[in-house]
């Protein structure tokens, strides 16, 4: 009964999501849709498959599914409500591609600005003294074929993995350049893309740098990001399913051959080519679908039977490790807390589990409530981006990470709005430079 009232509630949000996005966003998808497809691929489909795996064994296993399922259910009713309250004073205005001009001469901005980006990237690595990809091939041509390959090159620079792995200053912020300032320079670049050839080496460069490092999701954000981008400023359906499906195939297959090189869970090495391929998309699929759930749903187990409620600090530790540090990771502490491991691999409360490690039901119910509310404003407000290519392109970022906040948390989402004004920062310096209009292109 239980599992066919949380696929009921998954069932009814899928449909409010659609019906949201047809409604009110003539073109482009809208934060709701992209979140509840985001919560059910990582987050939803993971729960339940561990509920069906231990109900004969536990009895606490009904609420992890029931947190989650309602929990998406209330966001998006929220939004839903949201929606039909407040759209009448929100105009719906037309989309930048509609108007914009493309003028090469304000490409050197973006150009500059990539540059830029690239240099941050490029003096992390210089720092951690290696590119896990490349040394990841390089044993891989060497030695062949094994477990943990590109895997091991990428925990060996984690100071919570590794006790012996170099801290980097400013570490965080390097990477956070890597997550999310590559992408908007893709975005960037993207506008760009059929008007001068400078622009398809930028955004070659972007994917190479944001694979380097060995992991999958900056990747799976950058792409989800163009597949965003596209829905506000392609205005043929056709030509938008077309790119869309190019989208998918690029991150299947990318994500296929990172899985491969980072060698989880790779038992046997002499499995022949057609076995490798099988092995990669196998665990690109398992850890989309339970590889986010494993730690947050066991961790029901022992919240607040053997720890008490957090009451917030979650979301305040997070924020402060925003702050130059290094300083306690929450993600590290919650995988320590609930596996009794000393070692400290990542392992984030999805949103939903935060929410109730930190408030229980109520927190839950408030959360959920509340973050459909700003579903609601994050989405209409891409609709007044006044002809401007990198407020399009800061948004498409923020709405990408909101999705993705569905299994990394809430304060997942400060990393992206720290990018974000660092390169406008960077943007304000170019245009004093080079002594251009200080207008955005």
């Amino acid at each position: 009964m239980l599992l066919f009232l949380s696929i009921l509630f998954l069932i009814y949000s899928l449909f409010i999501s659609f019906k949201i996005n047809k409604k009110f966003y003539p073109k482009g998808i809208s934060p709701t849709l992209l979140f509840t497809v985001a919560s059910i691929s990582f987050i939803n489909i993971g729960y339940i498959y561990y509920y069906v795996k231990y109900s004969e064994y536990y009895s606490w296993v009904g609420k992890p599914l029931l947190v989650t399922s309602m929990g998406l259910f209330i966001i998006c009713v929220s939004s839903l409500f949201h929606h039909i309250i407040f759209s009448n004073s929100l105009p719906v205005k037309n989309n930048v591609s509609n108007k914009y001009e493309y003028k090469l001469e304000n490409y050197k901005i973006i150009f500059l600005i990539s540059l830029s980006v690239f240099i941050f990237v490029l003096i992390y690595y210089i720092l951690l003294g290696y590119i896990p990809l490349f040394a990841a091939i390089k044993e891989l041509v060497s030695d062949g074929l094994k477990n943990g390959l590109m895997n091991t090159k990428r925990v060996a620079r984690d100071i919570y993995i590794n006790k012996d792995a170099k801290y980097i200053p400013l570490q965080g912020f390097f990477e956070q350049m890597r997550y999310y300032g590559l992408p908007v320079v893709i975005f960037l670049n993207l506008f760009y893309l059929k008007k001068t050839k400078i622009s398809h080496v930028m955004i070659a460069v972007s994917i190479l740098l944001i694979i380097s490092s060995g992991q999958r999701w900056p990747l799976m954000y950058a792409l989800t990001g163009v597949f965003v981008y596209y829905s506000y400023t392609i205005n043929n359906q056709k030509k938008f399913l077309k790119t869309s499906i190019k989208v998918f195939v690029l991150a299947l297959l990318a994500g296929c051959v990172l899985s491969i090189l980072l060698g989880r869970n790779l038992e046997h090495t002499d499995i022949g080519m057609f076995g490798t391929i099988f092995f990669g998309l196998s665990d690109l699929l398992t850890r989309i679908a339970t590889g986010n759930v494993e730690i947050p749903f066991f961790s029901y187990s022992i919240i607040p039977y053997e720890v008490d409620y957090f009451y917030g600090w979650t979301w305040v530790q997070n924020l402060i490790a925003y702050f130059p540090g290094p300083y306690p990771s929450f993600p590290v502490d919650f995988y320590k807390l609930v596996t009794k491991d000393p070692i400290g691999y990542t392992a984030p409360p999805d949103f939903y589990t935060e929410a109730y490690i930190n408030y229980s039901w109520i927190g839950v119910i408030f959360t959920c409530f509340l973050w459909g509310s700003v579903l609601f404003f994050i989405g209409r407000s891409i609709l007044f981006v006044e002809n401007n290519i990198f407020k399009l392109s800061y948004k498409v970022l923020i709405i990408t990470l909101i999705a993705f906040s569905a299994f990394s948390g809430i304060m997942f989402i400060f990393g992206g709005i720290i990018i974000i004004i660092f390169i406008e920062l960077i943007r304000i310096l170019i245009n004093i430079i080079v002594k251009d209009n200080p207008s955005s292109p």
